[in-house]
């Protein structure tokens, strides 16, 4: 099994809000290691492009380490590595080592683990250049992380959405928990229940020395919390078991049975309750959503709870689900601004919406379409017109999201049954 040296990092990763920052500052506060603030390395290199990143050294670098967030650890910038380098491109693992080990060394440090929780979707990027590292899948309840993403600037507000984005990213570690010997799951409810035994657990599986100690905040968690991310800031306090099960009173009886039918094979795979009565197929609402950014939110969840005559289907925003439904909800079918600057392919947004038209058409999914009025005839409109047309003709409701009645009106275009349409404030 791997274990942690000078030259072999470890790694903590895991869905955002599922406790990766406290298990950090318990092992920062091991004597022997230091655990980095979140570096996002890898995501920020993949999104970069490995080649670009090498051909446009050292600008490169200077680009993506202000997308890093400083602490009162360490200030994020360049400086030293370039000067350890003298300017020459050192290679990825070789940059990557030099980041984690200055870092290491201002605490005093040689050996280092380093947690972002997005680094469980560059899992074969990891492996490539440290085969045997060892990393931790730190896991939560998909219902609290929902909870909790909702209170964050950089999530929906939307509890269903966002349990889908747990559902998605969790998903990325089927093929590996059980294939890879330096991976270990670690449910971060078990952490919170059995702290000491648990840590005990994680020191063995890193050949690190258990101490009392890592268990009582210290004030080095200060270093680990990026400026801007007080949300992170109860890691300064004593473990709290009030963190877990929060959604058995946050959430009511509807949510956690649609949340049940929604993830309730992926909570059953990591142990959490659920109702094993509940027939959990084909029995919710997806949304497919055409336009990348979610500006409805909860306001969303509520207008379809109430068109769908309190049955009590959600809507989120994961094109995968199509698998899973009976129903679709369909919202914005034309990304205007995305489609005529060149940022979205033509062919692949006309086979996306082709696709969904051919399957309602042919029985396989009810269509529920929200549709958000303008008036404006903008240079895309006789395109939109033709899509919106037969998706009209498909749709068993229409439900218009409009800013004012004038948009509302031109649901009229559609020549649909008044019966269709359903009006709700924009």
């Amino acid at each position: 099994m791997g274990r942690l040296a000078s030259d072999t990092p470890g790694f903590i990763v895991g869905v955002g809000r599922s406790g990766t920052t406290l298990l950090a500052s318990i092992l920062n506060r091991h004597p022997d290691v230091c655990v980095t603030p979140e570096t996002a390395f890898f995501t920020h290199l993949n999104n970069y492009g490995i080649d670009q990143f090498r051909d446009q050294w050292p600008e490169s670098l200077v680009t993506i380490m202000k997308k890093m967030h400083p602490t009162n650890m360490w200030d994020a910038k360049p400086d030293f590595i370039l000067e350890a380098t003298q300017g020459k491109y050192p290679g990825i693992k070789k940059l990557f080592q030099l980041l984690g080990s200055e870092i290491a060394a201002l605490q005093g440090k040689k050996l280092w683990i380093e947690k972002t929780p997005d680094h469980l979707s560059r899992y074969k990027q990891i492996r490539k250049y440290f085969p045997d590292a060892p990393i931790i899948h730190i896991v939560r309840d998909g219902r609290d992380v929902a909870s909790s993403l909702t209170k964050v600037h950089w999530a929906s507000n939307s509890f269903f959405d966002n349990l889908i984005r747990w559902e998605a990213d969790i998903s990325q570690a089927d093929l590996i928990e059980n294939n890879d010997i330096n991976m270990m799951t670690l449910r971060f409810e078990d952490l919170v229940m059995e702290p000491e035994d648990m840590a005990k657990r994680v020191c063995d599986f890193f050949g690190l020395a258990y101490f009392s100690e890592m268990l009582i905040p210290d004030g080095s968690e200060d270093g680990l919390i990026e400026k801007g991310y007080d949300h992170k800031s109860d890691i300064t306090k004593k473990i709290d078991i009030k963190k877990i099960n929060r959604w058995r009173t946050g959430i009511d009886d509807h949510m956690k049975y649609i949340s049940s039918m929604l993830v309730g094979e992926r909570l059953d795979k990591y142990g959490y309750e659920t109702n094993e009565s509940e027939n959990r197929k084909k029995q919710f609402a997806c949304i497919v959503n055409m336009e990348p950014n979610n500006h409805w939110g909860n306001d969303l969840d509520f207008s379809i709870k109430e068109i769908a005559n309190d049955k009590y289907f959600y809507a989120g925003k994961c094109n995968s689900l199509l698998s899973k439904c009976d129903l679709i909800i369909l919202k914005e079918i034309i990304p205007y601004r995305q489609f005529f600057n060149g940022s979205l392919s033509i062919w692949k947004y006309y086979f996306s919406v082709l696709v969904s038209i051919l399957l309602i058409k042919a029985g396989v999914y009810h269509l529920y379409w929200i549709f958000h009025g303008d008036s404006k005839k903008t240079k895309s409109w006789k395109f939109r017109e033709l899509i919106e047309k037969n998706l009209a003709r498909s749709a068993e409701f229409i439900v218009c999201q409009c800013n004012n009645v004038h948009d509302c009106q031109t649901a009229a275009l559609f020549d649909v049954g008044k019966e269709k349409i359903r009006h709700f404030p924009g």
